[in-house]
């Protein structure tokens, strides 16, 4: 379990590594698409700012072709106002009537069908116009009011002119307005193509000349991320703000073949440092470990053993196990049935062991234990006896009850002893137990005799 979370670890750290790059040409995909979006959307509103003024200017300006007339000659009548005015709004989609107020009162409007509720209109005492009208009469220039309602109906842009005449003494008084109404929708119909902008929502915001603003279209617009731009109208200026209605796109479509393809060769590169890193970790441990029973070979306990008697301060205890005619099990039940004995006494010493204790078989069915910090001589006794204990019981193989045995020798070890002095005196202890055992085994088969 430890190898494969090792060879998982590799793996994530490898794919993190080359995902790192990854994210960031994703991140730049995402920047260029977020880009070439806004520019698009630029282009759309740029597109209808364009149109919108280009309409707006060539209509509205007909408010001083109209007011130039009746300053050179006051006693227009309205047929020749119709002459004009019926030119002027034939000739022009979006211009929906031309009207001249003497005295602020509509008078003549063209045309009049539609627009026979105008007839009368005092501009001069209206609160919605006043405002607009009272900046054209001081800056004695157009001023445009609109969109809004309409006296005779629906949505329109007046442009409005004061008509500014000399009196017999020399002074300008006021005479009237000269008016263009442009009607809304016209001019939207005329410059909006709805295949252009149906994937965005536009809104309009406009001064009114009170302390609030009004809005034409989706308000919420402007409450977020929009795109501004302004169309200017005589005396008057208009905010125009367009936003995807879908909101803005922040990722990129164009590169997921691409981007597909490089997270699938990181997915491969991070599987071959798996199975790379899985085959290093078991090849290392391979090299360190007994291949039969997966304890510390013979090199590596004994270059542990080096280390920990030379660090720890306290007082470890060095055990050496020796199986008894061991060669007789490989003989009586085969080799293999050895191996199985080899493997499940391993097993058991282990389990008599702390975590932190060392178990190393130094040779073919020989075993080494360095157990930490023993408080005493006694102690690492019963220890021994406990390991004898639990590896002398039987084994079933085969249905055969193998009865393994075994001789231990062990000491108590200090910071200054040498490995291979300590290994030499239990050696030794071990062989005067093995010794014993002999005797007793003769005596046994001599008693039987």
């Amino acid at each position: 379990m430890t190898k494969r979370l090792i060879a998982c670890l590799a793996a994530l750290c490898a794919a993190a590594v080359l995902m790192f790059p990854v994210q960031q040409l994703r991140k730049q995909y995402d920047i260029q698409a977020a880009q070439e979006h806004r520019a698009e959307a630029r282009d759309t509103l740029n597109q209808i700012q364009n149109e919108l003024q280009s309409k707006l200017d060539s209509s509205l300006f007909y408010a001083d072709f109209f007011e130039m007339l009746i300053s050179q000659d006051s006693d227009l009548t309205d047929d020749d106002f119709l002459q004009y005015a019926q030119l002027v709004v034939d000739n022009n989609q979006i211009i929906d009537s031309v009207s001249i107020a003497r005295d602020g009162i509509i008078q003549f409007i063209y045309p009049l069908r539609g627009n026979d509720r105008a007839i009368g209109f005092d501009l001069l005492e209206d609160t919605e116009r006043a405002y607009h009208i009272q900046k054209a009469i001081e800056q004695q220039k157009s001023v445009a009011q609109g969109p809004i309602e309409a006296v005779q109906g629906g949505v329109k842009i007046f442009n409005r002119k004061p008509v500014f005449i000399e009196s017999a003494g020399g002074l300008e008084t006021l005479w009237g307005f000269a008016n263009i109404t442009v009607d809304y929708d016209d001019l939207l119909a005329s410059v909006v193509d709805p295949d252009t902008v149906q994937d965005y929502a536009l809104a309009l915001r406009l001064y009114t000349g009170t302390d609030r603003e009004e809005f034409w279209g989706d308000a919420r617009v402007f409450e977020q991320d929009s795109l501004l731009g302004t169309v200017r109208l005589p005396g008057n200026v208009w905010t125009l703000g367009i936003t995807p209605a879908g909101g803005w796109r922040f990722s990129s479509d164009t590169h997921q073949t691409e981007m597909l393809l490089f997270y699938v060769m990181i997915s491969m590169i991070a599987l071959m440092v798996y199975v790379f890193t899985l085959q290093y970790v078991n090849k290392r441990e391979l090299a360190h470990s007994d291949s039969l029973t997966g304890l510390l070979n013979k090199g590596t306990f004994e270059k542990t053993v080096r280390q920990l008697i030379k660090a720890n301060t306290g007082q470890n205890g060095l055990l050496l196990i020796d199986f008894n005619d061991f060669k007789q099990v490989n003989d009586e039940y085969g080799h293999l049935a050895g191996d199985r004995v080899l493997i499940v006494c391993s097993r058991r010493i282990t389990e008599v062991l702390k975590q932190t204790d060392q178990i190393g078989r130094i040779g073919g069915d020989e075993f080494m234990i360095l157990v930490k910090d023993v408080r005493s001589e006694e102690n690492l006794e019963k220890i021994a006896d406990r390991i004898v204990r639990h590896v002398e019981q039987p084994i079933e193989y085969k249905g055969c009850l193998i009865k393994p045995s075994v001789s231990i020798g062990y000491m108590m070890t200090t910071q200054l002893d040498l490995f291979e002095n300590l290994y030499e005196s239990v050696d030794k202890q071990m062989y005067r137990h093995k010794s014993v055992y002999k005797r007793s085994a003769d005596f046994m088969l001599t008693e039987i005799d």
